[in-house]
């Protein structure tokens, strides 16, 4: 290209940084440690965290914590706005593979108010019979995408927990206790959640469970065989009144076949008192 610019071969390998750089090499060992460091330093860089094809081991909780401003050296205070976003990025659900054997969350993810897109690995948890912790716990964050995300074996695969404007795109959820849970502790209730061609399939207790929902959108994907446990609910399990001034859930071209629930979609919402003009 004759307006490139002339760089060194050791500039550009700095372009691309993969967890292999910090000793976590998808062979099947307890890469926790080396995951963790590696987390650690690429969050004020704003590069895309690679975990290149392989399984790795994890022992403990794997914490991604974006919250904040980066400071940019060089630039005056009142300038110095921009948010560095790490995402964590596979090589494709099923190619990158983050095998847990902890308890609590294998991945745990908090970025505050700010953008970025993790996508293309697997959570999964061999002990089918237990199915303990959560795979994804995404907490205190907005405007987030995850896609082409495998979760499999926990007792919840995902939970979001005080987050809102959050995208999820091709995300299978698969023989977890419940698939997806939403709920609210002291930030915000499950608020402009949208799940676009997402699979829930074998969720013994529901696939989806949302408590005290603001316009949660489903668009298009599927469920199927939820709700074969001692506890089932619904393969969408919606519990409590919309909150903030909005539809609670919005359903568009979803497909439901075999869920062994109370009913494909279940509404919980009770309450006693008296109202004005309805």
């Amino acid at each position: 290209f004759s307006d490139a610019v002339v760089r060194l071969v050791s500039d550009k390998f700095r372009d691309v940084v993969s967890a292999r750089d910090f000793g976590a090499f998808g062979a099947g060992n307890d890469d926790t440690t080396e995951l963790q460091t590696f987390l650690n330093q690429m969050k004020p860089t704003g590069l895309k965290a690679w975990l290149p094809r392989g399984e790795y081991a994890l022992s403990s909780t794997l914490v991604l914590n974006n919250a904040g401003t980066n400071v940019q050296p060089g630039v005056e205070p009142e300038k110095n706005e921009i948010l560095y976003r790490t995402a964590i990025v596979g090589d494709g659900a099923g190619s990158t593979i983050l095998r847990y054997v902890g308890s609590g969350a294998a991945l745990h993810i908090n970025t505050g108010l700010g953008k970025a897109h993790h996508r293309g690995f697997s959570l999964v948890q061999d002990d089918n019979v237990n199915r303990s912790g959560v795979g994804l716990k995404v907490d205190w964050s907005a405007s987030l995408k995850f896609s082409d995300i495998e979760i499999k074996g926990f007792e919840y695969g995902l939970h979001n927990l005080d987050s809102f404007s959050i995208l999820y795109e091709a995300i299978d959820f698969e023989d977890n206790r419940v698939g997806f849970i939403g709920g609210y502790a002291q930030g915000s209730h499950p608020n402009a959640i949208n799940f676009i061609s997402c699979r829930w399939m074998n969720n013994k207790n529901s696939g989806v469970t949302l408590i005290n929902p603001t316009t949660c959108n489903f668009i298009g994907g599927s469920f199927e065989g939820n709700g074969t446990g001692d506890n089932q609910t619904g393969a969408i399990s919606i519990n409590g009144a919309s909150s903030e001034g909005a539809f609670g859930c919005n359903i568009t071209g979803v497909y439901f076949e075999n869920n062994f629930c109370l009913a494909d979609i279940v509404i919980n919402n009770a309450g006693s008192g008296s109202r004005v003009g309805m």
